[in-house]
């Protein structure tokens, strides 16, 4: 680029040079933000959710105390490995063991199988007495 001086009466075509050179570089500066997010996006891997646990990171990870913890071993069958003294817990694993445990009835059908079992006294208004 040469230098050349630019009378007043040049400015205001300088200036809109100026102004369309912004807006090219502005929009290099996103289309190259744009292929550096979708690279990084696809480099990172998802989550593996088959992540080992120990007994303390179990009852974090299920808000159950220690003992429910060891009653549902021997009870009901939460899946784990014993290796020597030390239990390890799979997420997915277990996220797969709690939803079995899911109950799949409506609050609204719940709500009326109450109610049908309830006896009721019959409702003096409606008796015409």
């Amino acid at each position: 680029m040469e230098k050349t001086e630019a009378t007043f009466n040049e400015i205001p075509q300088a200036l809109d040079s100026i102004l369309v050179r912004m807006e090219k570089l502005e929009g290099m500066i996103s289309d190259i933000h744009s292929i550096h997010k979708r690279q990084t996006e696809a480099a990172t891997p998802p989550p593996d959710l088959h992540v080992p646990m120990n007994i303390d990171d179990m009852v974090a990870f299920s808000r159950m105390k220690k003992s429910t913890v060891y009653y549902h071993i021997d009870n009901n069958g939460l899946p784990c490995v014993k290796v020597g003294k030390n239990l390890t817990f799979f997420k997915d694993e277990v996220v797969v063991w709690l939803e079995s445990y899911r109950k799949g009835i409506p609050f609204e059908k719940m709500n009326d199988e109450i109610m049908a079992s309830h006896r009721r006294k019959p409702n003096k208004s409606r008796l015409n007495i």
